[in-house]
């Protein structure tokens, strides 16, 4: 970490300086097994940055599983306080990995939005739209509208 960084809290409330959180992680699961082929592995990178009420986020995700083809899927996300700790307008765009009739494929994710934090995460309101397409051929786009209140206590 580079500041005084909440890593996980999206949102600049601090209004502040140029803070930088960044983790990586490494999964070995050898399944009870000894021969290296069955076990499964995954790596995962994240980062997130704020300062003077932007703040973006990402992560990264690596997963071989015995079997089958290794995976990748990612999102990154930024969003910026144009009300001072209240109105926050958002972004996103992600990529999952999926399979589809034994086809490796992905879902990808596009989306923008407005969140109004009424005190701070304890209270707020969230919403966005945006859509949502698989790589399949012929797959529908989906378009999606949502919202939702959040209480933390």
């Amino acid at each position: 970490n580079v500041g005084k960084v909440n890593g996980y809290s999206e949102g600049d409330f601090d209004d502040g300086d140029l803070r930088l959180g960044v983790a990586v992680a490494y999964k070995l699961d050898m399944n009870g097994n000894k021969s290296s082929d069955a076990w499964a592995q995954a790596f995962e990178a994240d980062a997130i940055v704020k300062v003077a009420g932007f703040d973006a986020n990402g992560a990264f995700t690596w997963v071989k599983e015995p079997g089958a083809d290794s995976r990748v899927g990612f999102h990154v996300q930024a969003g910026w306080f144009a009300v001072p700790g209240h109105g926050q307008i958002v972004a996103r765009f992600a990529m999952l990995p999926i399979t589809v009739a034994g086809n490796k494929e992905n879902t990808l994710e596009v989306r923008g939005g407005l969140n109004w934090y009424f005190f701070g995460h304890g209270l707020k309101w969230l919403t966005d739209f945006g859509i949502q397409k698989d790589t399949t051929d012929g797959a529908a786009t989906d378009y999606q509208f949502r919202t939702q209140g959040q209480i933390m206590f």
